[in-house]
């Protein structure tokens, strides 16, 4: 974790790069993040143009086997919002 810490506090201010971003854009933060305190992805979705921000209560910084599912949700309702027709699903297991 501390080499992670560390480029995060190299890595400096990204604002005027989020600013140029026009893809449609979702950050999603835990509310129990320890390493990049939520305040953090508020400032990422307030820099981006039109971003939505959802602040997943009691995740932390990685990847709870519990939220694929809504993060799933979050990311269709994303795509779906745009108005483009999204593909089907391959089934489990279907190499496509």
């Amino acid at each position: 974790m501390p080499r992670q810490i560390s480029a995060i506090q190299a890595s400096g201010d990204r604002t005027a790069e989020l600013r140029r971003i026009t893809a449609p854009t979702l950050v999603v933060h835990g509310s129990a993040d320890r390493m990049v305190h939520p305040t953090g992805g508020r400032a990422t979705a307030a820099a981006v143009p039109g971003a939505r921000f959802v602040e997943l209560p009691d995740l932390g910084h990685h990847l709870a086997p519990g939220v694929v599912d809504q993060l799933v949700e979050l990311t269709t309702d994303l795509a779906r919002s745009t108005g483009a027709p999204l593909a089907p699903l391959a089934p489990t297991g279907d190499p496509r």
